[in-house]
């Protein structure tokens, strides 16, 4: 009977136990936040903006750790703000992010589209020949909806990762990604994906490059660069252009020089003789076909451009393909063969 009673206390004082465990806290789930969130650093003793947000009324900044802060409630969008530091209206550095008002350059913020989830990424590192990124599921403020597993969809370049390369918390939003590629080069991660009520984020398609080295990490510091001017590197086809203006002297105009000669460079293993592990290619800007004083050759450099944002039409430069296919080839060869 007494080892009875002795065997029953024991296994009270078990159960005691286990039922005044702390329970682990719950997980945390990312949510975004509405509304301008305003930051200012620096010496001042009194801080407060006027902007759109707030019908260019006057927000007080609080002074916490340095740094002056404030909140205010506003609809997805740009804003425009003016900052005053001790009851002195400051001028954006700049660094700072701008827009133009009423004819008038200030300040700018954005309000975020917060009821619609997003993607962010914590890191993106390439770890000898391994790419690793952390990614974040934010969830839409109100419904504070879950990412939707069977919705994501990771590529790094051409290939879909599988979920041995995926290590998914749907509760915390986290997406690990490691991924060994077959060769060194330059990838690009990109992130698809919805929460469980259907709703894709608004950066779907989320985009972060990489690039992944053979042994050490790319540095600048240590790179040789070789700067060629497409006209007049090498001409593939031995396809002369005609003179688009009698009076433009020949040393001034096209010359015929190609992507189609860089590239053979390129892949001959011309720049990794000499050394070269980084190729500046001269602008493919639409240029100016007419002639112009001096004999400064400044048509063929792609420098005297005609618009910032029209790439050259001539069809020497890569045939019937483009200029943009011109370059990407450029690129692709490059990367595989350490330039």
């Amino acid at each position: 009977m007494k080892s009875r009673n002795i065997l029953f206390f024991i296994f009270l004082m078990s159960c005691s136990a286990d039922s005044s465990r702390t329970p682990d806290p719950e997980p945390i789930t990312p949510i975004r936040t509405c509304g301008v969130e305003l930051e200012f650093s620096g010496p001042a003793t009194d801080v407060s903006v006027s902007g759109e947000f707030n019908d260019w009324g006057e927000t007080t900044l609080s002074k916490k750790d340095d740094v002056w802060r404030a909140h205010v409630e506003a609809p997805p969008g740009h804003y425009a703000y003016i900052v005053r530091v001790d009851g002195l209206e400051l001028d954006p550095p700049a660094s700072a992010t701008t827009q133009w008002f009423e004819g008038k350059e200030l300040w700018s913020v954005a309000s975020p589209a917060c009821e619609v989830p997003r993607w962010n990424a914590t890191k993106i590192e390439s770890d000898g020949p391994t790419i690793r990124a952390s990614l974040e599921f934010l969830s839409a403020n109100s419904s504070k909806a879950l990412l939707d597993p069977k919705t994501l969809r990771v590529t790094a370049g051409a290939v879909e990762l599988g979920a041995d390369a995926l290590l998914i918390d749907v509760e915390t939003g986290q997406v690990e990604v490691t991924y060994t590629p077959p060769t060194p080069g330059k990838y690009s991660i990109r992130v698809e994906g919805e929460d469980v009520n259907g709703v894709p984020a608004e950066n779907s398609g989320f985009w972060l490059p990489i690039w992944v080295e053979r042994e050490s990490a790319f540095s600048w510091q240590d790179a040789l660069m070789y700067l060629a001017f497409t006209d007049r590197f090498s001409n593939s086809d031995d396809m002369a252009p005609a003179l688009p203006d009698p009076a433009l002297d020949r040393m001034a105009s096209y010359q015929g020089g190609d992507f189609g000669g860089i590239l053979a460079a390129i892949e001959s293993d011309y720049f990794e003789e000499l050394g070269v592990n980084t190729l500046w290619l001269s602008p493919t800007y639409e240029n100016p076909e007419g002639a112009y004083g001096g004999r400064d050759g400044a048509l063929y450099t792609g420098y005297r451009l005609l618009a910032h944002r029209s790439a050259e039409g001539r069809d020497l430069l890569w045939g019937r393909r483009g200029v943009v296919e011109g370059h990407r080839s450029c690129s692709r060869s490059g990367h595989a063969n350490r330039v």
